[in-house]
């Protein structure tokens, strides 16, 4: 992770796991862009495979906790915007701690 001064910078366990969740569901949604395009598939299976990977991974970053205290994030903060937690500079709500 780089700051906005190009700065490399410590990325917590939580910020990590909400960028792993977001590749993911990026990828699911390729795949199943790619499958939509493809005739032998069929557009079913492709629109399916993009809603699944997206409901996959916002049901994953509704999940997310705080390292050290343990709270549910999804509590404080809104679900969508928990799976572009590893762009914010946020600190846990209830102890403060860098996520």
């Amino acid at each position: 992770m780089f700051s906005a001064d190009g700065e490399r910078v410590a990325a917590g366990r939580t910020k990590r796991k909400s960028l792993r969740i977001f590749a993911l569901t990026i990828v699911g949604i390729l795949l199943g862009a790619a499958a939509f395009a493809i005739p032998l598939v069929g557009k079913d299976i492709g629109l399916a495979m993009i809603l699944l990977s997206t409901m996959i991974g916002f049901g994953f970053s509704a999940r997310l906790k705080c390292t050290r205290c343990d709270v549910d994030l999804s509590r404080k903060f809104p679900v969508r915007a928990l799976i572009l937690l590893w762009l914010a500079k946020d600190k846990c709500p209830n102890c403060n701690e860098e996520l």
